[in-house]
């Protein structure tokens, strides 16, 4: 008995010296994140980003998908998608745990960095970190 406690102390030890190869899963943290909408605001945190959408806000649903693959941390996925009524959609794609890729109603809006404020008003122009922000094209790219 004495030997089984000898090898979970050991044990411990190895895990709490860092001696697991697999590192953590390279996802933006969430920690703080939250919903709160009125008829005519949404106000969020999703994936660390912060969100101001104004305008008729109907009927918001969320789903999230979140995939963690510890023994391949670069597998790991965190999608989180925000139905705002009136074909209004946030989609967000977690890159890694510092990049997240943004879709606004089926326009793909480029990437967002974690602490980013993005700002939509009703006439759905939208601005991150105060500075306009419109589709992307096809085979372009935005940091």
């Amino acid at each position: 008995m004495q030997n089984v406690r000898y090898l979970l102390y050991i044990s411990l030890i190895f895990l709490s010296a860092g001696c697991n190869p697999q590192g953590s899963v390279p996802l933006p943290p969430t920690d703080s994140d939250f919903i709160e909408s009125t008829p005519d605001l949404l106000t969020a945190r999703i994936l660390s980003i912060d969100f101001k959408v104004h305008g008729n806000i109907g009927g918001v649903s969320n789903s999230t998908d979140i995939r963690a693959s510890l023994s391949d941390p670069n597998k790991s996925k965190h999608k989180v998608f925000l139905n705002l009524g009136k074909d209004r959609t946030l989609n967000l794609n977690a890159v890694n745990e510092n990049v997240v890729e943004f879709t606004f109603s089926e326009k793909n809006m480029g990437t967002l960095q974690v602490g980013d404020k993005v700002t939509i008003d009703a006439d759905d122009t939208v601005k991150v970190n105060g500075k306009l922000r419109s589709e992307l094209r096809q085979n372009q790219n935005r940091e």
